[in-house]
């Protein structure tokens, strides 16, 4: 029994193992961190169309009855995944959806992008007659004095930016690609106008890197986020080189479905 006049009191150890028990509500229904991720990329995310800011933290853990402890640490993880975009000093944006690429003989990858629902545009950015450079020309097989038509395109994809191509062709053999490309759109039909017959893909050359200033800002980046860069080299039925096109994107952005 206690002394007369004393109070019944818990001893320390007692008290520390009642702390010990306590559960801390970290989320709806006692979700940790990784619920609440799925929770923002299934409910949150996805019922957002891409480049969608998201609410401010305080506002979204109130909508989703989460604490911003595990909401901050979900979106960290939804960013590290590509699902979401942080932009320092400014908020957390629903990322671009990842696109796939079709790669093949008969299919360079500047025309395998594979549509699912996407609004794609190509507008050609500059054209200019100029000398390669020695890896271009080498690929090409042509002598680096040679004068090649260099053009630029770059491609949106539901008025995103998706990437920017660089195409190199023999001058002295398509002098009015250039236009052609411009009133078809593509390549391959122009090339056809031309008279050059199928073309296929002989070579391809891929590598990540990260992005140079001009590319972060065409494509939209952060500074040192990592591009792909696909380097693919296409030849008529005879054998002989028609064109080399550079096609680089976002490497968060794009899935390479390759037919061998």
């Amino acid at each position: 029994m206690s002394p007369p006049g004393s109070k019944n009191r818990a001893s320390p150890t007692s008290k520390r193992g009642s702390r010990r028990k306590t559960k801390l509500p970290i989320g709806k229904s006692g979700c940790g961190w990784l619920d609440v991720a799925r929770t923002v990329e299934v409910e949150v995310a996805a019922s957002l169309p891409e480049g969608s800011r998201l609410p401010t933290e305080a506002a979204l853990a109130q909508q989703l009855g989460v604490n911003r402890y595990a909401l901050r640490r979900a979106i960290a993880a939804l960013v590290r995944k590509g699902i979401l975009r942080a932009v320092p000093h400014v908020g957390c944006f629903v990322a671009a959806r990842r696109l796939k690429i079709g790669m093949g003989a008969d299919m360079p990858a500047v025309d395998g992008l594979v549509q699912s629902g996407m609004q794609v545009a190509n507008t050609l950015v500059s054209q200019r007659a100029c000398t390669p450079p020695v890896p271009i020309a080498r690929r090409l097989g042509v002598a680096q004095r040679t004068v090649v038509i260099e053009l630029v395109h770059r491609t949106t994809t539901n008025g995103n930016a998706f990437s920017q191509v660089t195409t190199w062709l023999p001058a002295d053999r398509f002098d009015r690609i250039g236009m052609l490309i411009a009133a078809s759109g593509s390549v391959g039909a122009a090339l056809a106008q031309m008279g050059v017959g199928k073309t296929r893909c002989k070579a391809v050359n891929i590598l990540t890197r990260p992005a140079n200033p001009d590319e972060a800002a065409v494509l939209e980046l952060q500074a040192r986020a990592r591009v792909l860069v696909i380097d693919s080299l296409s030849v008529d039925a005879t054998g002989e080189p028609t064109h080399l096109s550079q096609c680089i994107v976002d490497a968060e952005r794009v899935e390479l479905a390759i037919e061998l």
